[in-house]
């Protein structure tokens, strides 16, 4: 039997915030893909396969670095939910296995992260390329190759865009820590000017490629919010919701629900990140580290209680 304690440590580091992200691009694919088909255990056994190759990327992450204050992690195990992920997938489709070969490399490259400057620099670009190889890997459980259309492999560069700026915004957050990363190297004002730009481009993809304009609300708001928020922590969760609800937004498009009110439930929980620790109370969290920018309005400026590695 496993014990819950091997539960709780597979769960944890293999982001269980992201995997209801990663769940809703599948969905968001084969949307794509059959429209407003029903659903039956075909999808239910598909949408176990991209969850199997996020754990390929995470995993693999934590057998790289070993950093210390996390639990250990084998490479055998993310080895074997590619493996595991590729024979299932072969009954769906043997060209899959082109896609997941593409996750595994660009998987590879991006945990190379802390080597040096080139793939410390590069690190957000292979990050998105893994994502849109995700994508298009859900896309071919449901499509030929020959088949996809020029709106999808659009919709697979916005999700490079997007998952770029996610993973820049994340460097922000742990500049205090990395030595390698584009952060580093360029700045933080530098990078969040190119989260701006990615987020913003992407979101102007997206208008051009589905018909209704909220589909682009969250892109457009982080956008904006990127302009003025200072924290790159919050800008992180943020950026998650920003992926999973123009997903949500573009399943509730297919099926002819009001795009109100998922980005309405986007502005909710928006507003609890931005502003809740803005009322002062003495139980408000105090982070070891603050890194204060104001984007494009004033100089960075930064302090910490903690050493650089």
């Amino acid at each position: 039997m496993i014990k819950l304690s091997v539960i709780k440590k597979y769960l944890i580091l293999v982001r269980a915030y992201s995997v209801v992200d990663v769940f809703l691009l599948f969905i968001a694919a084969r949307v794509c893909a059959l429209g407003n088909q029903p659903y039956d255990l075909r999808d239910l056994i598909a949408g176990v396969l991209p969850i199997l190759l996020w754990g390929l990327l995470t995993l693999s992450l934590e057998a790289k670095h070993k950093h210390s204050y996390r639990e250990k992690i084998s490479y055998i195990v993310p080895i074997t939910f590619a493996l595991v992920a590729s024979f299932i997938a072969f009954f769906f489709n043997n060209l899959s296995f082109i896609f997941v070969v593409l996750t595994a490399i660009f998987t590879n490259f991006y945990i190379k992260k802390e080597t040096n400057f080139f793939w410390g620099s590069t690190s957000s670009l292979w990050r998105g390329f893994y994502q849109a190889a995700l994508f298009l890997f859900c896309l071919s459980l449901y499509k030929n190759l020959m088949f996809f259309s020029f709106k999808e492999i659009l919709f697979s560069l916005v999700i490079l865009l997007f998952h770029l700026s996610r993973n820049l915004i994340a460097d922000v957050r742990d500049v205090a820590f990395d030595n390698f990363t584009l952060v580093v190297r360029l700045g933080i004002k530098e990078s969040y000017l190119i989260s701006f730009v990615t987020f913003f481009v992407g979101s102007l993809i997206l208008l051009v490629i589905f018909p209704n304009s909220l589909v682009a609300i969250p892109g457009l708001t982080i956008s904006l919010i990127l302009l003025f928020h200072d924290d790159g922590f919050t800008l992180h969760r943020i950026s998650i919701m920003v992926t999973s609800f123009t997903f949500a937004n573009i399943i509730f498009l297919s099926k002819g629900v009001s795009l109100i009110y998922p980005n309405l439930l986007f502005f909710g929980i928006l507003s609890n990140l931005i502003f809740y620790e803005k009322v002062a109370r003495p139980s408000n969290p105090i982070p070891q580290v603050k890194i204060k920018t104001r984007f494009l309005l004033n100089s960075v400026s930064a302090s910490t209680h903690l050493c650089r590695k």
